[in-house]
């Protein structure tokens, strides 16, 4: 427990932001703060209670106006403890964020990577995966936050794009245009049916990534009655699309079918047509264990890949 000062006033700051966290060894990364017990505090103190049992426990204060502080390592043998903090004057950080077309990118959805946060994004959301601070843009599209030393990074997602902004040699962007969403549509055959209700799973290297967060990107789309899907937020780039095929860990498969994985060129701004699994023929064959084997097999645990037998073109000037 502690107060919460103006450094060159000494006055209480009657408003802030506590969040409670930790780390498994005093004084190593990586941090792990428990936004889902973040709280705000009204009278200048604040208090938490840890009962769990971690090398080193941490305190958090964000208030506008001032840089964000953090805490020493608390020991959990320390028993109870007073900790004071003197927060420093300090401009908010103000980023005006627009759409791909000039418009305020209102209530635009935001994300603060730190160092070993995670980031999961889901057809262009943030999921409940997504161990960060959460914040949104106003509806003038601006957003505001507390001044932080860097490095950190600002994910932005908005029906009409996304952005990843990095704090690079501490130069932070005034205002930032996201980069316009690809968009996925087709229909998903299986032989000469429709696959209603299966599953549309698509990968592209235009997925974000970052060497201070996790970040992890994919999209998924159900198929309707008619074998239609529709993916309207996807990251531009060289993208991988098929029906998805989902594992459990002990048991394998959760049906016996085949995924058709086809790759395009999805386009900023753009929407690709694509039809999977349409044409060609069937293969059927049968696995054969050696007569000696007497182990139990778990079929549906096997997974078999198919490539086409192409010829590896020889480099001009080497024939």
């Amino acid at each position: 427990s502690g107060k919460v000062t103006d450094k060159e006033t000494g006055e209480l700051i009657k408003n802030f932001r506590c969040v409670p966290g930790g780390r498994n060894e005093p004084h190593q990364k990586p941090e792990n703060w428990r936004l889902d017990e973040t709280y705000k505090a009204t009278d200048g103190t604040y208090t938490i209670q840890r009962d769990n049992d971690i090398d080193a426990h941490m305190v958090r204060i964000e208030s506008d106006g001032y840089k964000v502080a953090v805490s020493r390592d608390i020991e959990s043998n320390e028993g109870n403890v007073e900790l004071n903090f003197e927060l420093v004057r300090a401009a908010d950080i103000v980023i005006t964020l627009q759409t791909p077309d000039g418009q305020p990118a209102a209530d635009a959805e935001i994300a603060l990577g730190l160092r070993d946060e995670q980031i999961h994004i889901r057809n262009g959301q943030f999921t409940r995966s997504t161990y960060a601070a959460r914040l949104k843009a106003d509806a003038s599209g601006v957003l505001r936050m507390p001044f932080r030393d860097p490095p950190f990074e600002v994910y932005v997602l908005h029906p009409s794009g996304y952005a990843q902004i990095l704090t690079q040699n501490n130069a932070i962007p005034e205002l930032v245009t996201l980069n316009a969403w690809a968009s996925v549509e087709g229909v998903l055959h299986s032989g000469n049916k429709s696959a209603e209700g299966a599953y549309i799973q698509f990968y592209s290297s235009g997925n974000l990534t970052s060497e201070l967060c996790n970040v992890s990107c994919y999209s998924k789309s159900q198929v309707d009655a008619n074998g239609a899907f529709t993916i309207p937020c996807v990251f531009p780039g060289t993208g991988r699309i098929g029906r998805e095929i989902s594992y459990m860990v002990r048991d394998g498969a959760t049906e016996v079918t085949s995924s058709q994985q086809i790759t395009a060129t999805y386009i900023a701004g753009e929407t690709t047509t694509i039809e999977i699994g349409r044409g060609g023929r069937p293969v059927t064959g049968k696995f054969v264990l050696p007569e000696d084997y007497k182990q139990a097999i778990v079929w549906r645990q096997l997974r078999l890949s198919v490539e086409p037998d192409i010829p590896q073109p020889i480099p001009v000037g080497l024939d």
